[in-house]
């Protein structure tokens, strides 16, 4: 039997301050099903997909631009 290891995924986490304003953002980095996911947070936490995904987009935008 071969030893072996395998990366799946990946997570970077990301202090981003965009109009003035903290975000964390987390992004995962699936290796094998190849594909990225975008969690974006307010300061308090809160998803910001789900109150203004306008604003999401563009926070994902500015990280992937600028990293």
């Amino acid at each position: 039997m071969l030893n072996k290891i395998t990366k799946i995924q990946t997570d970077y986490t990301y202090d981003v301050e965009y109009d003035n304003t903290g975000y964390t953002v987390v992004c995962e980095e699936n290796l094998i099903e190849a594909y990225l996911e975008w969690s974006v947070f307010d300061e308090d936490g809160e998803l910001v997909a789900e109150t203004a995904p306008k604003l999401n987009n563009e926070i994902i935008a500015f990280i992937i631009q600028n990293t």
